[in-house]
Order: C-alpha cells, then structure tokens, then sequence
C-alpha cells in the first residue's frame, strides 16, 4: 500500500483497514456503493450494533462491574451525516502507540520510540513529522494518550523483556541473504560490536541493517563511500567514511565502540572515524537482514534499497 508500515505496527499500513457494510432497509439507496471517508474503530462495532438493536448496554454482569462501551455508532453514516465522537480514537499494540484526533495523528514505535505528528488530511502517508513544528499539540495528545493507557490497563507495560530473551550468541557468521527475527539476532542493545563484510562485487545499497525507524543500526556503500547509520529512540544519526573505497577492495569492517566511536575500514586501510551519541539504547523490534533494509528503515534511504553489488558473506561479534 502507499501507506507506511506494515501490521504488527499502529502507522497507516498497519492499521488501515476498509469496513464494507450492506444493509439494503437501514443504508440510505444513495449511499449504496458509494465510499465514507470518515475514520473509525473496531469498537465502534459493539456501540453500532447496540444502537441499531435499540438495546442498553449493561454496567454489569453476574453481579460484576464491566468496562463501560467505549465507541460511537457508525449509524450516522448511513444517512451520509457525521460520527458523533467527542473523545479520540487510541491505539495500542506490542508498545506502538497511537492517539487520533480529527485530522492530527500522534504515533510511535515501540515503547520508548519517539512521538511523530502527522496531518492525515494533507498527509496520509505519514511522510512529514510535524512534532517539532506543534511541540505543544503533540505533548497535550501524548498525555493524553497516556492517560488513556493507563485507564485502559495498556500500562503499566506487562512484559519484562530481560537479555535472556534474546540471543547470547556473540559472532554470528551470516550468509548473503540472512534475515534474522529478533529473538535470534545479535543483541546489540548497549553493547559494542564490529562487522565485517566480504563483498564479491561492489555495489550501492545496504550492506547489512538491524531494526528500524525506532532502535537500530545499518551499513551501507553510496558512490563507493562507506555509511554507517544508528537509530537512537527514533533519532537518527550516521558516520561517513572520509576516503572512498578502492576498485579491488571487497572486505569491508565496521567498529561501533563502547564510547561511540565509530571506525570504517577497507581491509586494513582506515577510511574513516565518527562519533555517534550512543550504542543501540534498546533491542530492536526489527530483526537483522543482510542486502537491505525492508520495513522500518534505519538510515536516511528510500525504500529497502537493496544492495546491488554482491555479498559472499558476513561476520558480527559482540563485544
């Protein structure tokens, strides 16, 4: 879809979903094959149906209080006249977070992910964040989301993700199309690392890239020029090599040390140096893939930007 993300994730592509609804006595005939725009929710289902069957929602149950219905009837929309919602919609899911008001959307990803605001109307496809150009409108509807979460026993978070969760391996040797889920990829969350790639031919495009848009790291080759790339709570941050790499070199390395530092080679030659604020804060959500970066993207790149040289193999080592 145009939309960003996939399931799993509360931007667009993964939450929008199309509702088809038929009704030939209650749909007013001028409607009928026709499209309504405005959003809604899957619990808007239980608050429709119980207004369509002039029913009382109850308080309770075999004597037990029960959450109050928390939608608005679609039933509007079948006469072509607007939802009645006061309150906004809300999304939760493995710690993405969402709060939709109107036309202003706040989303995250992750837990710990930075806030994005975007304008639906203007900006479906969440490609301008706007957070920092209406700081004000983006912190009243991240308290509010927060309120909501804990209102709605989202939080406090009940997972306690510990490092045994996750791999303890520390040198994993990767074929040329390696893709690893999270459980079984380098943990890399606060710890230092160094990669090496064996390439048969050079190219442009992802070398190797772990997580996302949230919590991650990748490296890639631009114009023979060496990138290395961190996400940092949403934040993204790179290290360019100062000097291009040769015709003849295929072996590449990447040193991302305890301090931040970050170093670049072409075998033993020194392309270059950086610092970056930070090792990874977090475990990433994405797992690891070798020659592109699909989903969330951890660099500045377009699309997955699939490496278009040859990769023979690959190596990283926890430190």
């Amino acid at each position: 879809t145009p939309f960003r993300e996939y399931k799993h994730w509360v931007h667009e592509g993964g939450i929008s979903t199309p509702l088809v609804t038929h009704w030939p006595k209650g749909i007013s005939a001028k409607l009928r094959g026709k499209f309504e725009h405005q959003p809604a929710h899957l619990i808007d289902l239980m608050a429709t149906c119980v207004d369509l069957a002039k029913a009382d929602y109850p308080k309770e149950v075999k004597g037990e209080k029960i959450v109050p219905m928390q939608g608005v009837s679609l039933k509007p929309t079948f006469s072509g006249k607007a939802i009645k919602r006061e309150d906004p919609i809300y999304w939760e899911h493995e710690g993405n977070r969402a709060i939709r008001i109107g036309k202003w959307k706040l989303v995250a990803k992750g837990s710990h992910g930075a806030w994005q605001l975007y304008d639906l109307k203007e900006d479906r496809s969440e490609l301008n964040d706007l957070s920092e150009k209406h700081p004000q409108r983006a912190k009243e509807m991240a308290d509010q989301w927060e309120a909501w979460a804990i209102e709605a026993k989202a939080k406090p978070w009940p997972w306690n993700r510990k490092k045994s969760s996750f791999s303890k391996k520390k040198v994993f040797n990767l074929e040329p199309d390696a893709n690893l889920l999270s459980g079984v990829a380098p943990m890399v969350a606060k710890k230092a690392f160094e990669v090496e790639i064996q390439m048969g031919k050079q190219g442009n495009g992802i070398l190797v890239a772990q997580g996302g848009d949230a919590h991650g790291w990748a490296l890639s080759i631009e114009n023979k020029v060496l990138r290395f790339f961190i996400r940092l709570n949403g934040k993204m941050e790179s290290v360019d090599a100062d000097q291009k790499l040769g015709d003849k070199e295929m072996k590449i390395q990447a040193i991302l040390h305890a301090s931040g530092e970050v170093e670049l080679y072409a075998g033993k030659r020194k392309l270059g140096r950086g610092m970056v604020s930070s090792l990874v804060k977090e475990m990433p959500q994405d797992g690891l893939q070798m020659g592109q970066d699909e989903g969330g993207r951890v660099g500045e790149y377009k699309d997955a930007f699939a490496f278009d040289g040859e990769i023979k193999k690959g190596r990283i080592k926890i430190k």
